[in-house]
Parts: C-alpha cells; sequence; structure tokens
C-alpha cells in the first residue's frame, strides 16, 4: 500500500498484485469514504489511504486483544481440575498473560500517545493557518507522523510488528481448540449487533493422554520460543530507530515492552549460553 501512495492514481489498478495478498476478512477490512469537492483538496486519495492504513492498524490490534481475552475464558475452566493437572496449563495461561500485556501495551501506545497527542497538536496547528496551502502541509505532516510513529514506515519493524501479532492469533485459536467450545452466533432482536454465547464442552484431558500431554507442551514451548525472539527482535530494532532519532516517541513503546528488564534478560542468558558453546 505504501508503494502505491508513490505512484500516479492512474496507474494503482495496475500496480495492486491481489493474487500473491493472502488476507482474511479482518486483515482486509477497512471503511472507504467518497471524498466531494472541495473537502477532497485536503482529503485526497494519499491522506484517505493514510487513515486506511491506521484503522486497518487500530483494527487489527483490537481484534488480536479479543481473541487473547477469550483464552481468558480457559482459566476458569482449569479452575475445576485436579491440581496435579493444573501445571500443564501454567505456561500457557503465564504466555497469554505476556502476549496481552503486549498488545494492551501497543494500543495504548498508538492511541494515546501517538495520535491523540499528534491530533491535539494538529488542531492546534490549524487553528492559526491562513490558507488551503497552510491547511494541506499540516494535515500531511499530522498524518505522517502519525504513520511513523505508529511503527507502519519501517519495514523491519513492522514484518516483526505483524509477526508477532500473527502468533498471538495462532496461540488464541491453539488453545481455543484444546477447549473444544462451540460458538453460535445469534442475530439480535434489537439491531444488527452479534451475540455470541458460549456452550461449554469438557475441557480436554492432557493427563490421560501422554502423546497429546507432550504435543501440548511442545506447541506451547515452541510458541513461546517464537514470542520470545519475535519481541527481543523488536526490541533490538526500536531501540536502533530511537538511537538514529528518527522519532522521539519511540522510547516509549521500548520501556513499556520490557519495564521489568525480563526481555534483557533472557537476551543476556542466551547470549552467555553462546559464549559458553
Amino acid at each position: 500500500m505504501f508503494k502505491i501512495l508513490q505512484i500516479p492514481a492512474d496507474m494503482q489498478n495496475e500496480y495492486r498484485n491481489t493474487e500473491s495478498m493472502m488476507l482474511t476478512g479482518l486483515e482486509a477490512f477497512v471503511f472507504d469514504y467518497e471524498v466531494k469537492w472541495p473537502l477532497s483538496l485536503v482529503i485526497n486519495g494519499k491522506a484517505l489511504a493514510y487513515y486506511q492504513i491506521l484503522f486497518r492498524h487500530l483494527f487489527y490490534c483490537k481484534h488480536i486483544e479479543r481473541l487473547l481475552g477469550r483464552v481468558w475464558y480457559l482459566n476458569k475452566k482449569t479452575k475445576s481440575l485436579p491440581r496435579s493437572e493444573l501445571c500443564f496449563y501454567a505456561a500457557a495461561f503465564a504466555l497469554r498473560q505476556r502476549m496481552l500485556n503486549f498488545i494492551q501495551n501497543l494500543d495504548y501506545y498508538l492511541t494515546l500517545e501517538v495520535i491523540e497527542p499528534h491530533w491535539n497538536d494538529f488542531f492546534r496547528k490549524i487553528s492559526q493557518v491562513t490558507n488551503v496551502d497552510e491547511v494541506l502541509f499540516c494535515h500531511n505532516d499530522f498524518l505522517e507522523k502519525c504513520v511513523g510513529d505508529c511503527m507502519l514506515t519501517n519495514p523491519r519493524l513492522f514484518q516483526v510488528l505483524a509477526t508477532l501479532m500473527t502468533l498471538c492469533a495462532d496461540f488464541s485459536i491453539f488453545l481455543q481448540g484444546i477447549m473444544r467450545c462451540s460458538m453460535d452466533v445469534e442475530t439480535s432482536t434489537m439491531g444488527d449487533s452479534l451475540l455470541f454465547s458460549l456452550q461449554e464442552q469438557p475441557l480436554s484431558d492432557l493427563s490421560s493422554c501422554p502423546a497429546a500431554l507432550e504435543n501440548f507442551q511442545e506447541q506451547i514451548a515452541n510458541f513461546e520460543k517464537k514470542f520470545d525472539q519475535s519481541i527481543i527482535c523488536m526490541l533490538h530494532i526500536l531501540h536502533s530507530v530511537h538511537q538514529s532519532k528518527q522519532t522521539s516517541k519511540i522510547i516509549n513503546m521500548l520501556y513499556r515492552l520490557d519495564f521489568s528488564r525480563f526481555y534483557e534478560e533472557i537476551s543476556l542468558k542466551k547470549m552467555e549460553s553462546y559464549d559458553d558453546m
């Protein structure tokens, strides 16, 4: 999409290669708006694309947060299990909490530390403009700052961010499959909203099946390993971006992700193990 923004509008349809894009409906969901003249002078095609990019990013973050919230329901189910079996799920729920902390910190950073301050600054500047050119400059500056500080313009940073969100989604789907709960979707009589009602099914008895238990533990360990590696990689990129002074707000995300230096200690332990080898 960012490459499309750099080419003429009449060539955009030729540039798009939809055959290579494997997106779900939620990943591709976006609002469109037909801007009438003279408002189209300010909200042109490029500006509208920036808004769509920001919306898709925020929407998908909320979707991942909701998936992880559903996994929290598993905690309630495991309370009925014997104490000897609870340890099988401890690592899974600890990882779920770390993933949820990551998504919630990301959401807080995007909305309250990036978009809202830039929006307030934009309104302050727009109240002082005297012509359309100044309006265009202030508006474009607002959008470029938002997209940049939301970590969408750095390819390496965006790639690891997408990897983390995919891991969170896959992990949530995996654990919900273990619980084997069925979901009925009913249309509300009060409107078009959907009501989701969970019909509880027995939680999988992993202790009675050693093969299933071993596979479950391997899957959780694999998710944890990939998540830790991706977080550490993201922290290194954030530190590099901060050092290059490309943006002043990235440091907030850096502190939020590793406020207790948990991932720093993991990284140091891995480096020590490599040195011992």
